[in-house]
């Protein structure tokens, strides 16, 4: 089963699937918060969570360590065990990951079904050439996951919620509040913005504004990297006007 799917609609269509006993794939641009989804998930759900990333090998030595974790990250609702970064997996790794999916075990170590497996990995803006493409590998990994793609345009109102529990910086909260557009705009693979960005970009404006930095190199220093250019000259533009009144 492959869908594509809104944030708000994530956490059950998830648990549906966990309940017939399926593992699941999040798949979605760079940053869009697919791991802060999951972690999200675990927390409404009341569950454990045991995380491993992929940029690291799924060998033995590894595997004998979440089985650890799993003993003692039980919740009440059970355990979700999260492979994050699928798409920087190494191949031998990918083995082990289809191994673990379809028998329900880690090496000797039997997965109770209580313990919900569930994976993350981009796909689209954001994807690099040496990355694992999830995006070509969809009818192979069908075979062992249920894949909810996220709409990123379904993100801004449960962004906005944790950004301001968050206590992200005003400029952005409003720029983004006005210029929802913005929050994930990837109508151009060389200058794109997703949420993530933005996160990055009130961190930057906080620690110069902390030593005293005038506010259009403080502007400036977010730079076309972390937004791309369409997204900063509007930011930019924004800002100065509130600064200027």
């Amino acid at each position: 089963m492959i869908a594509t799917i809104e944030v708000k609609d994530l956490i059950p269509s998830i648990k549906q699937e966990w309940d017939g006993g399926n593992a699941v794939l999040i798949t979605g641009s760079k940053g869009i918060g697919k791991t802060s989804l999951i972690r999200n998930a675990a927390r409404e759900l009341k569950m454990g969570l045991v995380e491993f990333n992929l940029l690291s090998e799924l060998k033995d030595s590894f595997m004998e360590g979440i089985c650890r974790n799993i003993e003692q990250a039980k919740g009440a609702q059970g355990t979700i065990l999260f492979f994050d970064n699928l798409n920087k997996i190494k191949s031998e790794s990918l083995k082990n990951l289809q191994k673990i999916v379809s028998e329900k075990a880690i090496k000797d170590f039997s997965l109770k079904s209580n313990i919900r497996i569930i994976a993350a990995g981009t796909s689209g803006i954001g994807f690099e050439e040496r990355d694992f493409n999830i995006t070509n590998a969809l009818e192979e990994l069908e075979k062992y996951f249920s894949i909810f793609q996220v709409d990123g345009n379904s993100l801004l109102s449960s962004w906005l919620k944790w950004a301001k529990n968050a206590k992200l910086h005003p400029y952005v909260l409003d720029f983004i509040e006005n210029f929802p557009e913005y929050l994930h705009y990837t109508a151009d693979e060389d200058n794109w913005a997703v949420p993530a960005s933005w996160e990055t970009a009130s961190k930057y404006i906080r620690y110069l504004q902390k030593n005293n930095t005038p506010i259009d190199f403080i502007i400036d220093s977010v730079g076309y990297s972390h937004i791309g250019k369409p997204a900063f000259d509007s930011f930019k533009n924004y800002v100065l006007k509130i600064v200027r009144k």
